[in-house]
């Protein structure tokens, strides 16, 4: 059985983290802190004025109330001018294979963030704000420079 969570918002003018998937929540569709097996991502998104930004979507690897690290496994570099984009990334696991278990690299990865610990609460697709756990799935929009605004949607299927 699927799942799907999404989050969105709207004249986003800051460097903004939000969670897609709370894996311990028992507000989510899935049962709380289970395994979960993404399926694909998918992001609307329309940056406006000029400056770019970085989108990143990744996976909590450890945190607590002094920081967190992230790994990323979907980064994408909006550079300056007006972007609209409309974007479909399957993410294909081998069978047997979760963010659980899962070994990746990036170089965009956190470690010992401040900016991931857990009373840095973050918005959520449920309405609520609460802060990063491990395994939780995130999504970061880095503004870098310029005075652009972004509006957008990110979709997360996953078993």
């Amino acid at each position: 059985m699927s799942f799907y969570a999404n989050v969105s918002a709207v004249d986003v003018a800051a460097t903004t983290r939000y969670i897609l998937v709370d894996k311990s929540s028992s507000s989510y569709p899935h049962v709380a802190a289970a395994e979960l097996f993404p399926k694909s991502l998918n992001i609307q998104l329309d940056k406006e004025g000029t400056g770019d930004w970085i989108l990143r979507v990744g996976v909590v690897e450890e945190v607590d109330a002094t920081n967190g690290s992230v790994t990323f496994f979907h980064v994408r570099q909006l550079r300056a001018g007006h972007t609209i984009l409309n974007e479909h990334v399957p993410l294909i696991l081998k069978p047997g294979r979760t963010l659980d278990n899962l070994t990746a690299i990036s170089s965009e990865d956190v470690d010992g963030s401040t900016n991931w610990q857990t009373d840095v609460t973050l918005a959520n697709p449920t309405g609520s704000n609460t802060g990063p756990g491990a395994g939780d799935i995130v999504l970061e929009l880095e503004e870098v420079d310029g005075t652009a605004t972004i509006s957008f949607s990110a979709t997360l299927e996953y078993d």
